[in-house]
């Protein structure tokens, strides 16, 4: 519940917010990206029946921000800006606290919309299915540097209670829903999920190079490039 109320923006539950349990915070995260993804493809499916196959992707794409708080897509703007517009590691945690977009970020946000419309607008089969595994996966994999790179955000960040942290008990409890959502999944297209890694070492390798540390906005950069990915690799099934 409380992984939830934190990664999402549905009003009814926040009341029962309490900071005591954001050290599990992370436990449920997968599971956050299953019922997130099982929105979109919902409400896809609902709007396939009055609206053009084209225009039911864009219109539940759309919806999503606006139950997750764009979250992630902000993260993915500010990850762009501060690590390809900042010249050294002061400034990049500058323009990282900067609530400004930039033009790296605005760039981003239009390409990645472009190519989530035109890579989930290109796949002929088990759409529904695919569209809930690339939350979960993108999630999954997310938070998954938090088992070998440090968290370095600062004592004002939103994100440092919920992702200091990632316990191999809460690892595992995220892997098994990915496997239960893999289920859903071709043979052919869990093997070509698997491209989703290296681009996960990839983005890993940046921050490393650029930062030294993951910061909160970097977990929706993550999220955001790995689910793209996915959807291109599912294009090719």
């Amino acid at each position: 519940m409380h992984t939830l109320i934190f990664f999402t923006r549905i009003p009814p539950f926040k009341m029962l917010y309490n900071l005591d349990h954001e050290k599990d915070l992370l436990k449920y995260f997968s599971l956050t990206g299953f019922l997130v993804g099982l929105f979109q493809a919902g409400l896809f499916f609902l709007l396939s029946f009055f609206f053009p196959h084209k225009l039911s992707l864009i219109l539940s794409l759309a919806a999503v921000p606006l139950i997750t708080g764009a979250l992630h897509e902000d993260g993915l703007a500010d990850s762009f800006d501060a690590l390809w517009g900042g010249t050294n590691i002061e400034k990049r945690e500058k323009i990282l606290k900067d609530s400004r977009l930039g033009t790296y970020g605005a760039m981003i946000l239009i390409f990645s919309i472009y190519l989530k419309v035109e890579s989930l607008n290109a796949i002929t089969s088990n759409l529904f299915s695919i569209i809930i595994m690339g939350h979960v996966l993108s999630r999954f994999l997310a938070i998954s540097p938090l088992l070998f790179q440090k968290y370095g955000g600062t004592a004002e960040s939103k994100s440092k209670n919920a992702a200091r942290e990632l316990s191999l008990k809460n690892f595992l409890v995220n892997i098994l829903f990915v496997i239960i959502s893999g289920l859903l999944l071709t043979p052919k297209e869990i093997l070509l999920s698997f491209g989703t890694f290296p681009v996960l070492v990839i983005i890993t390798l940046i921050i490393k190079q650029k930062m030294g540390f993951l910061r909160g906005d970097f977990f929706g950069m993550i999220q955001q490039c790995t689910e793209i990915a996915f959807y291109l690799l599912m294009t090719l099934k």
